[in-house]
């Protein structure tokens, strides 16, 4: 997580209601991803694997998850196979859910 946190700089150029449409995205995104990437770990599609990887990277970058950000970029330049780098992304979603609710519990309104 950066220093100024989760969603900072949503935080400092987005209304409340704008910022959470961002996150309902970025939650539809850690659930569509999420299974994407155990499906192409399980199919053994390191390619998939790694464009999703990317894709997931980016909505990340958008809502300062960098934790997750940071393992899925490493998974995209890891030789390793899928099946060995999925426990860990899938710990970072975790993560960045747990980040999420964080946030949205200490917003107003």
């Amino acid at each position: 997580m950066q220093a100024n946190g989760f969603a900072a700089a949503l935080r400092a150029e987005l209304s409340p209601d704008e910022i959470g449409q961002v996150l309902e995205v970025f939650a539809t995104d850690l659930t569509r991803l999420g299974a994407a990437l155990a499906a192409q770990a399980r199919a053994g599609d390191g390619a998939g694997f790694r464009r999703s990887c990317h894709t997931l990277a980016g909505a990340c970058g958008t809502v300062d998850a960098t934790t997750l950000e940071r393992l899925c970029r490493a998974a995209m330049a890891s030789p390793e196979p899928p099946a060995a780098l999925l426990a860990g992304i899938v710990e970072g979603i975790a993560g960045a859910r747990r980040e999420m609710a964080v946030f949205l519990a200490g917003r107003p309104g």
